[in-house]
């Protein structure tokens, strides 16, 4: 046999154990891509968590870091309507989700619970004035996550329907948006925590980003 075809088959031999080595260590009882339910959200090719069941697309930090921190008493704004509309639903006392696409929206509110009450309408930034949200509506909790206007959405939001001790959380901080991102929660006072990881699906790290006041209902 040539040095090449030896080569050839020590490399072949390395990667398959190497592969079957990588397969071992993700359905180990105690794997992070069991426990978290990745393995399952990329089976489903939807956000779960190892039950089954919807999660946010969120980093897993952030899911954990919030999920003990939510109260059945408190109500959300959120912009951009998902598996999040769902989780949240089953943990807090009332949605408001500002959705743009009406046949994706049409989906989530099929299955929502009567929590949750979802609109289609523009998030132009020109439009955000005219949002069917009740004046008196306050929220505990502002989450952006939107395609487009998120700065506008998360601007008119702080300023008109964030409870005193409300949060927001912002997901996708890690993009080219995020100095201006930053900038604006800092005019409004805020400070913020950070969480990197994975999500569900994906293979590559994210960020979710806390931007909180002193006396916020998350109690950071």
């Amino acid at each position: 046999m040539s040095m090449q075809r030896v080569m050839a088959e020590l490399g072949w031999r390395a990667l398959r154990a190497g592969s079957l080595y990588s397969l071992a260590l993700a359905l180990h009882p105690k794997s992070a891509l069991r426990v978290t339910g990745w393995i399952r959200s990329f089976r489903q090719n939807q956000p779960v968590g190892s039950d089954g069941n919807p999660i946010p697309w969120w980093v897993y930090p952030a899911i954990s870091f919030v999920e003990e921190r939510l109260a059945p008493t408190q109500s959300v704004l959120e912009f951009g309507s998902g598996h999040s509309t769902l989780w949240l639903a089953q943990r807090v006392h009332t949605i408001l989700s500002i959705e743009t696409d009406k046949q994706w929206a049409d989906r989530i509110r099929s299955i929502a619970p009567p929590n949750v009450s979802l609109t289609v309408t523009s998030l132009a930034k020109d439009q955000l004035a005219t949002l069917p949200i009740p004046s008196d509506f306050h929220a505990d909790i502002v989450v952006v996550d939107c395609d487009g206007s998120r700065i506008a959405c998360a601007d008119y939001a702080v300023r008109n329907h964030l409870s005193v001790s409300g949060v927001v959380l912002w997901d996708n901080t890690d993009g080219p948006d995020w100095p201006n991102i930053k900038g604006l929660m800092k005019k409004y006072g805020f400070s913020e925590i950070s969480f990197v990881g994975m999500t569900a699906q994906i293979v590559t790290t994210s960020r979710t980003t806390i931007f909180y006041r002193h006396g916020n209902c998350l109690q950071i």
